[in-house]
């Protein structure tokens, strides 16, 4: 049976090949190349003036250059992109065949998060000039862990139980999730208002007092001097159960919870699907400064790549395509 045979690794070409000639005019390396270059990375904040002494620097544009190529091809690890630089003839290309370490990559992130951040704003200009972003919603999804482990930061059961009783007593909580419609509601309680009464002969409603991890949910009696026929025998406090409905630990019935509700369900739906286009990864850094970094490195190559017309057409009154986006950033520089 015949199969395909490859070139003879030990075979000289007769007309070599350049290393520019490898990569195609379209490639999205080419755009990085040249936004980063037409950049003044001085006026940004990064740092180009190093002392003579000692082993020459990296310059920041050739670091930044394939963070951005990393970012754009879901590669974050510094050490994955230190591999890149030995094997990927697109990065070879991006920076002049240099390969720099692990550890110089990632330092240039962690020293540079404020000049990154200016890299971003220019990114945005350039994506505004395309009518790419409309500048009407911002949302953000994200999860905190504490990594340290300070007097500050460390925490036994005290500390928590304060810190749940605090958050429990606060009424203008901004975490709130929508009632579960499985989840039957108490005895003598509104389902539409979700007024709280003593019993089926109450017909004042109750005030909400707090949260118990014990007893549930508190609430006393609102009932005026003399207002109540039942004021000598009722105890005039009544607990409900947290449950995974409206008495949920943070109760759905407080004032502006349903509003909150209803913001979560419009910003976080468009948000994920973001997500869920551009492939992005949850983010596993300490700090929000170096999430910031992330999120910032993550997003100057989203649009990037939209710019360049990679992902989707660019429709605009001045019938632009993708070689507008060199001649745009030919022209800044």
């Amino acid at each position: 049976m015949k199969f395909i045979k490859g070139h003879n690794r030990n075979q000289i070409n007769l007309f070599p090949v350049s290393l520019d000639q490898s990569i195609d005019p379209e490639n999205e390396v080419r755009i990085i190349d040249l936004f980063v270059d037409s950049l003044k990375l001085e006026e940004y904040g990064f740092k180009t003036v190093f002392v003579e002494n000692g082993r020459p620097a990296y310059h920041p544009a050739d670091l930044l250059k394939i963070y951005i190529y990393g970012y754009l091809n879901k590669i974050r690890s510094s050490r994955d992109l230190e591999k890149e630089c030995k094997r990927n003839i697109k990065v070879m290309w991006l920076l002049n065949s240099l390969k720099p370490d692990h550890n110089t990559i990632s330092n240039f992130r962690r020293d540079n998060p404020k000049a990154i951040k200016n890299v971003f704003r220019e990114t945005v200009r350039i994506a505004q000039y395309f009518d790419l972003i409309g500048g009407k919603l911002l949302a953000g999804d994200s999860t905190k862990f504490r990594a340290q482990n300070s007097n500050k930061n460390n925490f036994n059961q005290k500390k928590i139980d304060r810190h749940l009783e605090y958050i429990d007593n606060k009424h203008n909580v901004i975490i709130l999730n929508a009632p579960k419609e499985l989840t039957q509601l108490p005895k003598h309680v509104d389902g539409k208002t979700y007024a709280v009464r003593k019993n089926s002969s109450c017909s004042i409603d109750m005030v909400y007092a707090g949260c118990d991890d014990q007893y549930g949910h508190e609430f006393h009696c609102n009932a005026q001097p003399g207002e109540c026929p039942f004021e000598g025998s009722c105890h005039k406090f009544r607990y409900i159960p947290i449950d995974t409905g409206a008495f949920g630990k943070i109760p759905y019935f407080l004032d502006g919870a349903q509003k909150i509700v209803a913001m979560r369900k419009v910003a976080e739906r468009p948000f994920n699907l973001i997500k869920h286009r551009d492939g992005l990864e949850p983010l596993r850094t300490k700090g929000i400064h170096n999430s910031t970094v992330v999120a910032t490195m993550a997003n100057i190559a989203t649009l990037l790549i939209e710019i360049a017309g990679h992902r989707k057409k660019v429709k605009t009154n001045k019938k632009q395509d993708k070689n507008l986006a060199f001649e745009f950033m030919k022209k800044a520089a």
